[in-house]
């Protein structure tokens, strides 16, 4: 559109004088654990805001989850790993985006189930927000979701045991972007999405902003002090104990994870304005305890000590190299640091809760659930539900299956599923298994890997990528090489017109990020007429292993699922 036209357009354009809505509240409901996440699950129940006679608008709303993140010595001793001059502000963070927290999560309305429990359901959901968010997005709410793409040109491995990991393992947790001297040959020394994830939440009122390279610098809390941050809910490093010789130093960060319902889930990109909704959440929590092992110089070895369902690790412990944020975990004589992600205000690990200088967060103890409701125009209410009392939605679901162990090199055709109806899309994810990353944990379980957050396997690429629907071939030929496969398929998924409008899109996953680190394979299959799409077919999947490491894939089928709502009452009135 012409610059003239747009002139025009607006001059001419008349500005609605009614409003739609006369008023809007947000309100919140605590989930039922009273404060306690020993199990890794909360259950959330919306009967308090069914029985209003408000209006809900799920597609806004946001679940607030109080987190506690410590750092300690596994023995009484302030001499081993952490020291006492261990950093405080860049030591600990978490991998890329707040919905990695969530490793499953079943939905009910009103006694039907429409949201099946899928485990992994964090993989689905980081790839989702690659592909759909904007720079602009990460600019206006990555700070808000624990959003920033980790760099895929910065993820590594080393021969032998070095200071930012053991042998073998691929890392991407080194925080400081610009290193001095370092002549990085074929990508980027440091991973700037970690760098801007713990800025997000390192705030730390006794720290200055530039760390001691000015001595005259005044502290954070000359503006605002730690009672008035605690007073806020701030995210921040909330406790710091040096220890004793007899007693473990304690570094503690507290984070307030705002994780959105519509991230989680596609059903609540699509549920309308609505009375009546009864929800029951029942929630699975990636909480974890992990440990690293150092001899005083290098790390020798990670440990995973706590993985509650056995998906993602969320921490992230930056790298013990020079000017990073985990330098202090080599400063003592060696031995194990322990880390630990809790929900709610308080470390579950026993063996850190019990240093003396452990202490409860200043945040809430439950997660709660925020929706906004509102109360609609009285000329366009009653309109409004009366038109909307059998509302059709239509959403879609997945349905994951991982295979494992497939050799480098070796060929696979496997079914995935017999038979599904309304298959919309399957996506194949690599992820490294513990024998391929160093022997000891999967990559999406180490704290010094960003696996699982939106990244994959590092350069884990196949050919001869095929998908069958039916046993009817969705790719002409099999997608063989790096170009082919993502320009062909993967480029302009989940973006603003399909990546069709050039300087109008979104999706922040280029060829070369794909290629090293981002490895999505997609397949669109939502095509056909109606009557092939309600007809259950099976899905089978065939590739080759080109990469030089064992692999585990994980698969999405993508399906649709839809049901009537009346909208005036929340009641499902029809399949």
């Amino acid at each position: 559109m012409s610059a003239d036209l747009v002139v025009y357009t607006q001059s001419v354009e008349e500005s609605p004088t009614s409003s739609v809505m006369v008023d809007k509240k947000w309100l919140s409901v605590i989930d039922q654990n009273n404060g306690s996440y020993s199990s890794g699950q909360s259950t959330i129940e919306t009967t308090s805001l069914a029985t209003s006679d408000r209006m809900m608008n799920y597609k806004e709303a946001y679940l607030a989850v109080p987190l506690v993140l410590t750092a300690g010595n596994s023995t009484a001793s302030n001499a081993l790993t952490l020291t006492n001059a261990s950093a405080q502000t860049k030591l600990m963070g978490l991998k890329n985006s707040y919905t990695t927290l969530i490793h499953s999560m079943s939905v009910d309305l009103n006694g039907t189930n429409i949201i099946q429990q899928t485990p992994f359901s964090e993989f689905y959901n980081a790839f989702n927000l690659m592909t759909s968010l904007s720079w602009g997005d990460v600019k206006t709410q990555g700070s808000t979701i624990g959003f920033y793409p980790d760099d895929a040109l910065s993820a590594t491995a080393f021969v032998g045991d070095e200071t930012s990991a053991p042998a073998n393992q691929v890392v991407n947790n080194r925080d400081d972007v610009i290193i001095a001297g370092d002549k990085a040959q074929t990508g980027n020394p440091g991973n700037v999405g970690l760098n801007k994830r713990l800025q997000y939440i390192n705030y730390n009122a006794d720290s200055t902003v530039l760390g001691g390279a000015v001595t005259a610098e005044k502290p954070q809390s000359t503006f605002l002090t730690k009672a008035a941050a605690d007073t806020l809910y701030k995210s921040q490093v909330y406790n710091t104990s040096a220890g004793s010789a007899t007693e473990s130093p304690i570094i503690q960060t507290q984070v307030l994870a705002i994780i959105k319902l519509r991230h989680l889930h596609n059903f609540f990109c699509h549920v309308p304005l609505s009375r009546g909704l009864q929800f029951r959440f029942i929630l699975n929590f990636n909480q974890c305890t992990q440990s690293l092992i150092c001899n005083g110089t290098k790390l020798t070895g990670e440990k995973s000590e706590k993985s509650q369902f056995g998906g993602v690790v969320p921490l992230m412990v930056s790298s013990c190299f020079t000017d990073c944020g985990g330098m202090g975990i080599r400063a003592g004589t060696g031995g194990t640091a322990i880390f630990d992600l809790s929900v709610g205000k308080s470390c579950l690990n026993s063996t850190l809760n019990g240093v003396g200088s452990t202490i409860p967060s200043a945040l809430p103890a439950s997660v709660a659930l925020h929706v906004p409701s509102y109360i609609m125009s009285p000329s366009l209410a009653g309109a409004y539900v009366s038109a909307n009392s059998s509302k059709r939605i239509t959403y879609t679901d997945i349905y994951q299956f991982k295979i494992g162990d497939v050799t480098a090199g070796s060929t696979e055709n496997r079914l995935i599923t017999s038979g599904i109806r309304g298959i919309r899309s399957v996506l194949m994810m690599p992820m490294s298994p513990s024998a391929s990353n160093g022997g000891v944990v999967a990559e999406h379980e180490s704290v010094l890997s960003d696996a699982g957050g939106g990244p994959t396997s590092l350069l884990a690429q196949v050919t001869n990528f095929q998908v069958q629907i039916g046993g009817v071939n969705q790719i002409e030929s099999g997608g063989r090489y790096e170009w082919e496969i993502f320009n062909n398929y993967v480029y302009g998924v989940n973006a603003v017109n399909g990546g069709m409008s050039d300087g109008l899109t979104s999706g922040l996953v280029g060829q070369s990020d794909w290629a090293r680190k981002y490895l999505y394979y997609y397949v669109d299959c939502n095509r056909g007429t109606d009557l092939e799409r309600d007809t259950p077919k099976s899905v089978q999947v065939q590739f080759q292993n080109v990469s030089a490491k064992t692999q585990d894939y994980y698969v999405y089928v993508e399906f649709e699922n839809s049901f009537a709502l009346d909208v005036g009452t929340g009641s499902i009135v029809g399949a």
